[in-house]
């Protein structure tokens, strides 16, 4: 849309959402034509536009349809419309967890067996097609998977023996044409009174990092009752690391795949942020803070050998943001104690310059939670967010991956609604986007970080996704992708445009 409406002279753009297409009810056009107005310039509601094949699919979501089931959809950023993906699955498919591969050409998902009440994972090609089933048919569920960076292999928690669909007892790698399965998960899934969830692909893509909740398993030691993660190497199945000292959460891969960070309680209620290397057949723990809390993590910078943590040192929830050097020991503090007890979270480097963190935190307002800037050496954190009415707070946020943008969901003025603001990190000017009688509900960036993407929903409580809508980074314009045809948008992904 090139007519959003500039407010007050600043970077804000009112978006009447039923008019930012401008087209008529056919379904076509560009997304670019002014909209239709009214008497005395009141905007009047375009038709609603008809769901039409679009060009290069680079938009993937679940959506559900008046049959309250959801199934794959493709649609293109640049204009409007949908196109289903999943081609000859039955009614009451039920798609979720979409996930595009790191190539962009391919889309894996997990959806229910169309010949039994199972949950299944599938591949097609992203511009669609006949789903190709990667699990096996003797599976019970299929609970959640990974993609390797190479996009050659998928790695997934698979159930064969358990009741409970949400658990998994063995971990598979496959191909996306469904050939090589091989478990890599030896005994962890031995009895079925263990879980094991979450496998996740180190970045350089040789090793899974998984986790398994439960009593003691044949020939592996497990925490009766608490959380444990291995790494197994995704081609031999071999375990690399074990954590069996205390209840571990929360296993983040470095960026050069050399170590894992954890939070592990010997005791379940006293927790400690520690890392292993990988491999590291010693299983020695090297301890980044004692004050950690049992919902801790940490950051990596691109190198592998910094870790900005949070240093809890007066409750649950305040906290101090630290770097460590791994390699000389050196700890900077990001955040001196401005006001006590300040509350830190979500901590994220920068995607391309690891002289900038950010994350979110009430440490100069009470009771606002905003979106904080820091360089690592400094301790004068830069607030992104705008100042907001107590009670107002930031929701989330994501830096776009080539790291010259930053955008997050916030209610920043006093309507209720939740807006996307979009940053220019290098003057920190914002964007917002205001969907009146919309919150926006999440937020997607291209890989490419060319454009970002987001769904929004009516202003109620508790209200499904309805709508997405595009944006070109740096651009004001904006595309209104999917409206009609839709009572729910669930699991959504973006693909590159350029494959």
């Amino acid at each position: 849309m090139k007519n959003a409406v500039k407010k007050q002279g600043a970077a804000r753009y009112a978006l009447v959402a039923a008019l930012v297409m401008g087209l008529t009810g056919c379904g076509g056009g560009d997304g670019n034509s002014a909209p239709p107005t009214g008497g005395g310039g009141v905007p009047t509601p375009a038709p609603t536009p008809s769901p039409t094949p679009s060009g290069l699919i680079d938009i993937v979501f679940s959506g559900s349809s008046t049959q309250g089931t959801f199934s794959l959809r493709g649609a293109d950023s640049t204009r409007n419309g949908f196109r289903l993906l999943s081609e000859g699955f039955a009614a009451g498919a039920d798609v979720r967890d979409v996930k595009v591969s790191p190539n962009s050409r391919q889309v894996a998902f997990i959806a229910k067996d169309r010949s039994a009440a199972t949950f299944a994972l599938y591949v097609v090609p992203i511009e669609g097609g006949t789903p190709i089933k990667v699990s096996q048919d003797s599976q019970r569920d299929v609970s959640s998977f990974d993609w390797a960076p190479d996009s050659q292999r998928l790695v997934y928690a698979g159930n064969f023996n358990q009741v409970n669909p949400v658990e998994a007892e063995e971990i598979y790698v496959v191909k996306p044409d469904g050939s090589g399965r091989a478990r890599i998960s030896g005994s962890l899934g031995n009895p079925p009174s263990v879980s094991i969830t979450n496998p996740t692909v180190s970045p350089d893509g040789r090793f899974v990092l998984t986790q398994t909740f439960g009593a003691s398993a044949a020939g592996v030691e497990s925490t009766p009752n608490g959380y444990n993660f291995y790494a197994i190497d995704g081609s031999s199945g071999a375990i690399l690391q074990r954590e069996a000292s205390g209840q571990v959460r929360n296993g983040k891969w470095s960026s050069d795949s050399s170590k894992v960070c954890f939070a592990v309680s010997p005791n379940g209620t006293d927790f400690r942020l520690s890392y292993r290397n990988v491999p590291n057949s010693g299983q020695f723990d090297f301890l980044i803070t004692e004050n950690s809390d049992l919902n801790d993590t940490c950051a990596w910078d691109s190198t592998g050998n910094v870790v900005a943590y949070i240093e809890r040192n007066n409750g649950l929830f305040s906290g101090t943001l630290r770097t460590r050097n791994l390699t000389n020991g050196t700890v900077r503090t990001l955040t001196e104690m401005a006001r006590t007890p300040q509350e830190i979270f979500d901590i994220r480097f920068n995607p391309a310059n690891d002289g900038l963190i950010a994350f979110l935190g009430k440490i100069d307002t009470p009771n606002n939670r905003h979106l904080f800037i820091a360089l690592t050496d400094t301790d004068l954190p830069r607030r992104v967010s705008p100042s907001l009415q107590g009670g107002k707070n930031v929701i989330d946020y994501a830096w776009s991956p080539d790291g010259k943008w930053i955008a997050y969901l916030a209610d920043t003025i006093d309507n209720g609604l939740i807006e996307l603001i979009r940053v220019r990190v290098s003057d920190l000017s914002p964007v917002i986007f205001e969907i009146p009688g919309y919150d926006v509900k999440s937020l997607h960036w291209a890989p490419d970080s060319s454009r970002l993407v987001f769904s929004a929903g009516v202003d109620v409580a508790g209200s499904p996704a309805t709508r997405l809508y595009s944006t070109p980074s740096g651009s004001n314009d904006l595309s209104l992708i999917v409206e009609s045809g839709l009572i729910a948008i669930g699991a959504i992904d973006v693909a590159s445009p350029n494959r």
